[in-house]
């Protein structure tokens, strides 16, 4: 964490709402991108980007910086995210836009965009846990104990978490393996 966010975290703390517009708009794209990712609508993005700025806001005192203020931003939307995807049973997770290799006639182009649905079907049969594990190991390419301390879970529970997502997505992706 760099002094000046230092500083500003810790004026915001005292009250100074100008050091919290700062904070806020030096990570509103990065939390907006990662609010987006989680529920493919820009509106619900909005307002999951909202909810975790206001949390962060009044749960600021709690901040001990022993990360950077970004990860902390992205704990709150990643738990506020996973909740509202529990309420809402928001079914579409992104899947990570990847060219496959010669393709460039109409059925290679007709088969990679069946392939790419049948991920993303495959995907809205993991449960909400599963789905945000599978996404930031696959999608955001995070490592096993980053995740373990962006969910506050068990590196064991990450591990088993992950392994029951690609099993079922094996399982749905049957016919394309």
């Amino acid at each position: 964490m760099s002094e000046k966010e230092k500083e500003l975290i810790e004026k915001a703390k005292e009250g100074d709402e100008k050091s919290f517009e700062v904070l806020m708009e030096e990570n509103y794209q990065r939390v907006f991108n990662l609010a987006f990712r989680l529920l493919r609508n820009e509106d619900d993005a909005y307002e999951l980007t909202s909810d975790t700025f206001l949390r962060a806001y009044q749960s600021l005192g709690k901040f001990r910086g022993a990360s950077s203020f970004y990860t902390y931003l992205y704990r709150i939307c990643l738990n506020l995210g996973i909740n509202r995807i529990k309420k809402k049973k928001i079914l579409t997770v992104p899947v990570k836009d990847k060219e496959i290799p010669g393709v460039n006639g109409p059925i290679e182009v007709y088969q990679n965009k069946r392939l790419k649905e049948a991920i993303e079907n495959a995907l809205r049969h993991l449960s909400p846990r599963e789905r945000v594990v599978f996404l930031l190991r696959h999608n955001e390419d995070r490592t096993i104990k980053e995740i373990t301390q962006l969910l506050d879970i068990k590196e064991g529970t990450v591990k088993a978490t992950y392994f029951h997502a690609i099993k079922k997505l094996q399982e749905f992706l049957r016919e394309y393996l």
